[in-house]
């Protein structure tokens, strides 16, 4: 094995996930290696632990603190995280780093007694690009309290199935699990485990689709929204899925479960009653 990539699953193994992303994040960028890790190939995870472990003891790691926010303010990802792959792939995996590391900073500002507000620069809109804010408040609450905006209702479920193109189209049973989440502004946005998730745009259409036409049903006014939805995808058979959703064929799942998530929901009663009856 490399003796790099040892001494970053070394360090992975050790419980220091900081060390072991700045390793390899530094590392990439100095050298310009041109292969991820074994164990950052899956990048939810080691990101996501790092980013944790960082604001759980911000106050122990003021170095590392400032190498995240250095990131943040002058966003340079390393060749592995953004070469050898299709344009789009990569784009989003910039953008969804991106956010993990600035809403990281957000949540160490707000354990800091601070506002979470990190300074904007003219491009952070195109680092981030199509993340919904419902996301990234979802995932600044996950980091700061380790657990996601609590859910208002009973989630539901339903099972779509998928089919596994990396393996010759097999068919894949899946669940798809749809939360209701207080105040928001009726944003339909994935759980931040679905971050490193890459969507294309029929996939995306498809979930759009499904919400407007179940707010159709229910009789809800764009503007009376005041809360989001939140969505979150599996195997039945709990493997692992490849990390790319395409097609539109779970339109029909999202708005079975969308429907069932609101229909009797008293707020949804009320926003259809205020509707009807201006």
């Amino acid at each position: 094995m490399d003796p790099l990539l040892e001494r970053i699953g070394q360090l992975r193994s050790q419980g220091d996930h900081v060390e072991a992303l700045r390793h390899w994040w530094d590392l990439n960028r100095a050298f310009r290696l041109s292969h991820l890790s074994p164990d950052l190939q899956n990048l939810q995870e080691p990101i996501a632990s790092a980013c944790r472990q960082l604001v759980e003891q911000a106050g122990q790691r003021q170095s590392a603190v400032q190498w995240l926010r250095a990131c943040v303010a002058n966003w340079n990802p390393p060749p592995a995280l953004i070469d050898n792959d299709d344009d789009e792939l990569r784009d989003h995996r910039s953008q969804v780093t991106f956010a993990y590391f600035r809403c990281a900073a957000s949540a160490i500002s707000l354990s800091e007694g601070g506002t979470g507000i990190v300074p904007e620069d003219v491009q952070a809109a195109a680092k981030l690009g199509e993340l919904q804010n419902a996301f990234l408040a979802d995932l600044t609450h996950t980091l700061s309290t380790g657990q996601p905006r609590p859910a208002s209702a009973p989630a539901q479920q339903v099972t779509p199935l998928l089919i596994d193109k990396t393996v010759g189209d097999v068919g894949v049973v899946a669940w798809l699990k749809l939360e209701l989440i207080t105040d928001g502004t009726g944003s339909l946005y994935p759980h931040p485990d679905m971050g490193f998730v890459w969507r294309d745009d029929s996939f995306r259409q498809a979930e759009q689709n499904a919400w407007q036409a179940t707010r159709q049903d229910l009789g809800i006014a764009d503007q009376t929204l005041n809360f989001d939805i939140r969505w979150s995808l599996g195997r039945v058979d709990k493997k692992r899925f490849h990390p790319v959703l395409t097609g539109n064929s779970a339109g029909l799942a999202f708005a079975l479960g969308i429907l069932r998530l609101l229909a009797g929901r008293p707020e949804v009663r009320h926003k259809a009653g205020d509707q009807a009856n201006p």
